[in-house]
């Protein structure tokens, strides 16, 4: 994100009420915790799977690939 870009007030309210609703179902419902955080490292697994299977980077990187060495 560049410093000239502005992000839409909706995506901050949308950020904010995301992490409210996450953070009081953690609290409420311990079982949650478990199979979110198993939902999120098999998110992950195949995210690295696919990537290596394309033969990508895991991030994106903008510009020349000399100028980095």
């Amino acid at each position: 994100l560049q410093a000239s870009e502005e992000m839409p007030i909706i995506v901050i309210l949308g950020l904010a009420a995301t992490t409210i609703i996450w953070v009081i179902i953690l609290i409420t419902e311990p079982y949650s915790r478990w199979v979110g955080l198993g939902w999120m490292v098999s998110g992950l697994i195949l995210y690295y799977l696919y990537r290596r299977s394309r033969r990508q980077p895991s991030a994106h990187i903008t510009g020349d690939r000399e100028k980095l060495n």
